[in-house]
């Protein structure tokens, strides 16, 4: 396994790549900040993001800010703290959702 900080340290060119974003976010999933446009729409590289750190929400596309799956791993680690990242209208139908409320 890397070293995390090794990842500080890596060309622009890796960032952009699938295989590399899952590795890294799953060591820091604030490393999404650093995803191309492309990877912070890829579910699943912010899925892995989330599950490691909440606050990697922030760095996801408009479009997966509002997704229920990714808002719930959020949830589940940062409490109602993460919602103030998500869409509006996802915040708005989550309210009245009691698996992510109980959570």
């Amino acid at each position: 396994k890397p070293d995390v900080r090794a990842f500080e340290f890596a060309d622009d060119s890796l960032w952009s790549d699938r295989i590399f974003m899952l590795n890294a976010v799953q060591d820091d999933g604030t490393f999404l900040k650093r995803a191309s446009a492309e990877l912070a729409e890829d579910r699943e590289v912010v899925l892995a993001a989330v599950h490691q750190n909440w606050r990697a929400l922030e760095f996801a596309s408009r479009e997966l800010r509002g997704d229920r799956e990714i808002l719930f791993a959020s949830v589940q680690q940062g409490g109602w703290e993460p919602m103030m990242y998500a869409t509006p209208e996802a915040r708005d139908s989550l309210r009245a959702d009691k698996e992510v409320i109980l959570a």
